[in-house]
């Protein structure tokens, strides 16, 4: 698996994939045997980068509904938070 640092965006592969389709399509033998590799790494790269995405996804909306479900407990550790800042702010 690769680094944060060296992931890709989701875009750069949209376009990556793009690109390589474009040239299969252009020329389907040559192109097939040497770019059929680099394109399954790339759908790869992008499926796991949309994977992680989904779950980001999930686990913000489990925070979000978690958050929802009591929200006294929720403004009443918000304004504490606020309250710190302030505090830290002013020092």
């Amino acid at each position: 698996m690769k680094t944060a640092e060296s992931r890709e965006s989701v875009e750069q592969l949209i376009a990556k994939i793009y690109q390589l389709t474009q040239q299969i399509s252009n020329q389907p033998n040559e192109i097939l045997k040497l770019q059929t590799s680099e394109f399954i790494r790339s759908f790869v790269d992008l499926t796991q980068a949309v994977e992680q995405l989904d779950a980001v996804r999930e686990l913000l909306l489990g925070r979000a509904e978690s958050l929802m479900s009591r929200p006294r407990e929720t403004e009443k550790r918000l304004r504490k938070e606020h309250l710190k800042l302030v505090v830290n702010k002013n020092q």
